[in-house]
């Protein structure tokens, strides 16, 4: 997925500069932490925060970004993940948490997390990118 030309080179400003290419990073890892969450952050929604942040420099915080993703219409894929997946998950990883999912939702087995797929339909959806192409 090509993000559009206004798009990178936004980015390219706001990741030449060390300090603002990590300015939304987390440090604690959940790959599938909440999508509207702070307590945990993962790749993905890293990548769509900061992107946020490119994209109006007034940003200075992770909730600011991800006010400014939900006002553009982003929407996480939601998983269903039943308790006996959520507990492997987490018995078997270091870097799965589900702590940080509203409680309504995790225990209705639905996990919102921020995925590859979630992130290319929305830029085409929104004009920020164009549709996704396979190169082999």
């Amino acid at each position: 997925m090509v993000p559009t030309r206004e798009v990178q080179d936004r980015l390219l400003m706001l990741v030449g500069d060390d300090a603002g290419a990590v300015r939304l990073h987390h440090a604690p890892y959940s790959i599938v932490s909440y999508a509207w969450g702070r307590k945990y952050q993962q790749s993905n929604q890293w990548a769509i925060e900061t992107l946020a942040a490119a994209m109006e420099p007034r940003i200075g915080d992770r909730e600011r970004a991800q006010a400014w993703l939900r006002d553009r219409g982003y929407t996480p894929t939601s998983l269903r993940l039943g308790p006996l997946t959520r507990l492997g998950g987490r018995a078997t990883a270091a870097n799965v948490a589900f702590d940080d999912h509203p409680n309504e939702q995790r225990f209705a087995d639905r996990i919102d997390t921020v995925t590859v797929g979630s992130v290319f339909a929305w830029m085409q959806r929104s004009g920020l990118g164009g549709a996704p192409v396979v190169l082999r």
